[in-house]
């Protein structure tokens, strides 16, 4: 048979068994389609928004009859064809459900679909580094707790990484906060600095010096005697208060170093060639050293003292050579030649603990810079406006001979109180405030304990050896000196430890906060005393000076007899409690220590009345601690201009609201002065004034 009829013959049969069904029973065939599960993976499917992915059903006979039929949970989720294609919509999370006819069942399965947000395809850039960073101010200026921004500009402008870290280089001075706010903390100077955080390197700078405008601001010039460094001593407990601009060590009439080969007149005090009683120079920063030593316990009490650094920084060596030496420009008058030149329009108090001799150098070189030049009168107008020189008395001849002579318009002030706080005080009445400067008092209030600076605090017989000192005036070494020294009719006898002196220290008490008003006008008294101008005082040219002398005042002795004394007497109790109180903070933390109370009157402390009229104050008080404070009133007699003061009757004097008449006799221009006294129930009982003027229509 060919080949050709045998392919016909198979054909032909194939599609006989086709047609007539022969190869399997219908029955079977639906037998093979049931099937009891299908199922689908149990983790959860993930797809992106916009993108699909295919579903598989697992379990799924090959030849089970029927479709699958797909459906989604939330066709806002995602969407699902009929092949089991899901696709995302939106994210979120979806149940995607698969469903299968098996003989009279419905069979189904699910699987959790979750949707993410759309990839997006990161295109790496390439890094900008910072190439320059630059600051507006490279020189900035703030006042004690006041702030700035500082401003810095980053090169290039598209830069990857823009951050800036800020820092200070003292933090006591003023600190930068990390978005670079600086707040001026303390007096001093610091480098704030801004450094690229992108590892560039580059850094900026501005250099920050902190100020203390809203403080009354000195300068002292003092000769080195032993009461000076007493004085230096008080004045650090009190920078906090006061803007210290200078330092200087000058010469006096008893103190000096001597300038080989010059040639003078054998004096009193002998040669100038030689020193005498000079205890050099290193002194001061062995004293600011002492300081830096409380100096962060100072802090705990007013973050504003001024860091040792700065008061180091304004430490000078004046004119030294002898009494009335100005013969060359110096550290020390360069120092304050600078200040009498500035646009600073706060008074300058320019101290002379020992001779003006520094001062008048300084004041010399302005005259022989400027005069004779256009600006001339108005630099010297300026001058005379703003300095103040008080002086504990004229230590050498310099004020006499120069500067009575050229500015006999600058006012001079003698602060001498030497009954007071100084070498005479042993022949002051027993009362309180003597009790203050007796050695047992002293011992426990101020030298044993209280740290680095007051160490070095002199007192009587207290073992000091003064350096270049004449025997005659070694107060520490010598106990016969407690007896004899200058007479005991003069300056009474002493006891071993008893207060030396500090004479030069009226020169800054009328600074302080006290709520006296003497800063104000030095005829209303207070710490420093109570001044007049002497109308006594000319120069050899005849013209009146600007010249200030101490008054007397009347006081009221423990057994109610009253006498006249130095002005500042009163007060000395006040001042020797309040310089304990600072002694403390050398040593103790704020809760531990005492600080003095506030006391405003409500109704102000200038008051306009008339003759018969009833007047009450009312005083407020604040105490940092919450201690008890008792408020009296009294009748300042020596500062009113009204003499007839025992016409006035004060009511609740005892009380924080006192009331009076104003007497029928006063005249117009009267002034009246009437002091509200705070004192605290802490240790050393500390006080604090207003001195309220009442004045006559």
């Amino acid at each position: 048979m060919k080949k050709r009829q045998l392919l016909s013959i198979m054909m032909a049969i194939v599609m006989a068994v086709s047609v007539f069904g022969t190869t399997m029973p219908a029955s079977n065939v639906e037998a093979a389609s049931r099937v009891k599960k299908i199922s689908m993976s149990k983790t959860p499917a993930k797809v992106e928004v916009g993108k699909r992915i295919t579903l598989k059903v697992s379990k799924k006979p090959k030849k089970a009859k029927g479709k699958l039929i797909w459906k989604s949970s939330n066709l806002k989720v995602a969407r699902v064809s009929q092949k089991g294609v899901v696709k995302g919509i939106k994210p979120g999370k979806v149940k995607i459900t698969v469903k299968l006819k098996s003989g009279k069942k419905m069979l189904s399965a699910s699987r959790r679909v979750i949707v993410e947000k759309k990839k997006t395809k990161t295109v790496k850039k390439s890094t900008v580094k910072i190439s320059e960073l630059k600051v507006k101010e490279q020189q900035i200026s703030l006042d004690e707790g006041k702030v700035q921004q500082m401003e810095v500009t980053i090169k290039p402008s598209n830069a990857t990484n823009k951050k800036v870290e800020y820092s200070s280089s003292d933090q006591d001075v003023a600190t930068v906060s990390k978005d670079g706010v600086i707040t001026a903390i303390a007096q001093g100077s610091c480098t704030i600095t801004a450094k690229a955080a992108d590892g560039s390197g580059c850094f900026v700078s501005s250099e920050v010096t902190v100020t203390k405008k809203e403080r009354p601001r000195a300068i002292i010039t003092q000769d080195a005697e032993v009461d000076d460094q007493d004085s230096l001593i008080h004045i650090l407990l009190y920078s906090n208060e006061i803007d210290i601009q200078g330092i200087v060590q000058g010469s006096s009439s008893i103190h000096w170093i001597g300038v080989p080969g010059i040639v003078t007149p054998e004096t009193a005090n002998g040669s100038y060639e030689k020193p005498y009683r000079w205890p050099g120079t290193s002194w001061m920063m062995n004293y600011l050293d002492a300081y830096a030593k409380v100096y962060p316990n100072l802090k705990k009490h007013d973050k504003t003292y001024p860091t040792p650094r700065y008061l180091k920084s304004v430490t000078k060596i004046g004119n030294i050579g002898y009494e009335g030496e100005m013969d060359n420009s110096t550290d020390g008058s360069n120092l304050i030649k600078k200040a009498l030149l500035d646009n600073d329009e706060r008074t300058l108090y320019l101290m002379a603990w020992g001779g003006p001799n520094t001062i008048a150098r300084a004041l010399k070189d302005v005259e022989n810079e400027y005069k004779g030049t256009k600006n001339w009168e108005n630099i010297r107008n300026k001058i005379i406006k703003k300095v103040v020189i008080t002086a504990c008395m004229e230590q050498d001849n310099t004020y006499k001979t120069y500067i009575s002579e050229e500015w006999p318009e600058i006012k001079f002030v003698s602060c001498v109180q030497m009954s007071s706080y100084a070498y005479g005080w042993g022949k002051m009445p027993e009362d309180e405030s003597k009790a203050t400067l007796k050695g047992e008092w002293m011992l426990k209030n101020l030298l044993r304990g209280h740290g680095a600076l007051l160490d070095k605090y002199v007192t009587w017989g207290d073992g000091t050896y003064l350096e270049g000192e004449l025997p005659e005036n070694q107060f520490g070494t010598d106990d016969n000196l407690m007896e004899t020294w200058w007479g005991a009719k003069f300056m009474g006898t002493h006891d071993r430890y008893d207060f030396l002196s500090e004479g030069d220290s009226p020169t800054f008490f009328l600074l302080l906060d006290s709520g006296l008003r003497s800063l104000e006008d030095l005829t209303y008294g207070g710490f420093s005393g109570r001044y007049a101008l002497n109308t006594t005082k000319k120069n050899s040219k005849g013209q009146q000076l600007n010249y200030w002398s101490p008054e007397k005042d009347i006081y009221v002795n423990a057994d109610g007899t009253k006498t006249t004394t130095e002005s500042s007497w009163k007060y000395i109790d006040d001042i020797q409690n309040d310089f304990a109180a600072r002694a403390d903070w050398c040593v103790k933390d704020y809760k531990n220590a005492n600080h003095a109370p506030k006391i405003t009157v409500k109704e102000g402390t200038d008051i306009q009345a008339e003759a018969g009229e009833q007047i009450k104050l009312h005083a407020v008080t604040t105490d940092p601690d919450n201690d008890y404070v008792r408020v009296k009133w009294s009748i300042y007699e020596d500062a009113c201009t009204y003499t007839n003061t025992e016409n006035i009757k004060l009511k609740g004097a005892a009380s924080d609201v006192v009331s009076f008449k104003i007497p029928d006799d006063v005249k117009s221009g009267d002034e009246i002065h009437f002091i509200a006294q705070a004192k605290d129930d802490g240790e050393h009982t500390l006080t604090h004034y207003q001195q309220v003027i009442v004045h006559i229509k």
